[in-house]
């Protein structure tokens, strides 16, 4: 830390080495001094907050992960919940269990189509999706090696990259 301190006066010590050359210098010197200081202090601010986001997004993902697995956790209870129940109404061939505090458990049926074979299905109950898939990649080599692709071109990217 000590070593970047050292070099952002050097920085500052430079500047005012060439605005020493400037006539104007001496009458701006204050309002120059102060300037560079905001920049430095907005810099120093810039990669602290950047670091501040970085660190949050890795908790924020962590605490997803913990999350999602709770999820998944109360999931697989529920399952084994609905399972329980439709065993006892079974069981006691109920359709309908009510309690005391007018909570009602339901037992109904539905119906749903299960796939057995694909193939056998006549084609009139079939849509077919066919999607294309450009490969940027490849385009981006071949605009590299000089080969015009109407419909694309590259482009330059201003990233930027805190420290």
């Amino acid at each position: 830390m000590n070593e970047l301190i050292k070099k952002k006066k050097s920085l500052i010590d430079l500047c005012f080495d060439l605005l020493e050359l400037d006539e104007d210098f001496e009458g701006n010197k204050e309002l120059i001094t102060e300037r560079l200081n905001a920049l430095e202090n907005k810099a120093e601010n810039y990669c602290d907050f950047n670091s501040f986001c970085k660190s949050e997004i890795i908790r924020i993902k962590e605490e997803k992960k913990h999350l999602d697995r709770q999820i998944k956790s109360f999931e697989r209870i529920l399952g084994t919940l609905d399972y329980k129940a439709k065993e006892v109404m079974n069981f006691l061939d109920s359709k309908e269990i009510s309690g005391s505090n007018g909570h009602k458990i339901k037992l109904w049926y539905s119906t749903a189509v299960n796939i057995i074979n694909p193939d056998l299905i006549p084609t009139k109950f079939k849509t077919i999706k066919q999607e294309t898939f450009i490969s940027k990649s490849e385009i981006k080599a071949a605009l590299k090696d000089g080969e015009l692709i109407e419909g694309a071109e590259l482009i330059k990217n201003e990233n930027i990259k805190y420290k």
